[in-house]
């Protein structure tokens, strides 16, 4: 695990928060798919951001320990997400629903849209669309009527 540190290399991450949403999340779930659905036992909401990111730097772990570090961890990061047993948990497969539930989604809500790069001489521009279990917790709030 890395962190900010005065005398660490030079990283810069550049980012707007694109919109805010809300979404329910489950306390009790009861089974796996609970948790990515985000139902189950008591059930409440909290409010998200979807950011667009831009490093411009390449550092190991730059975008999750850039907004670890600002109080804003990334949805399902068990390494900075600010409890470090659960890193633990999962890779000595222990990690409990309760755990499960604490991360809110079972997998980091982070997406590369787009990478560009210069390779042999070329600039190379890689695009991917994101998974549905991504698009369906970030999905962008209806506009009021």
């Amino acid at each position: 695990k890395d962190c900010v540190r005065a005398d660490g290399s030079e990283a810069i991450t550049e980012f707007q928060v694109q919109y805010s949403f809300k979404h329910s999340i489950a306390s009790n779930p009861t089974t796996p798919a609970d948790v990515e659905q985000g139902r189950a036992g008591d059930e409440g909401e909290s409010v998200f951001s979807l950011l667009r990111v831009t490093p411009h730097t390449g550092r190991k772990h730059q975008i999750r320990i850039h907004l670890a570090h600002i109080g804003h961890s990334i949805v399902g990061d068990k390494l900075y997400g600010g409890d470090e047993d659960l890193y633990l948990a999962l890779v000595e497969y222990r990690l409990t629903l309760d755990q499960l539930a604490r991360l809110i989604l079972p997998h980091h809500a982070l997406h590369a849209a787009e990478v560009q790069f210069e390779w042999q001489g070329q600039q190379r521009t890689f695009c991917a669309e994101p998974e549905t279990w991504f698009k369906a917790f970030c999905s962008e709030p209806a506009a009021p009527a």
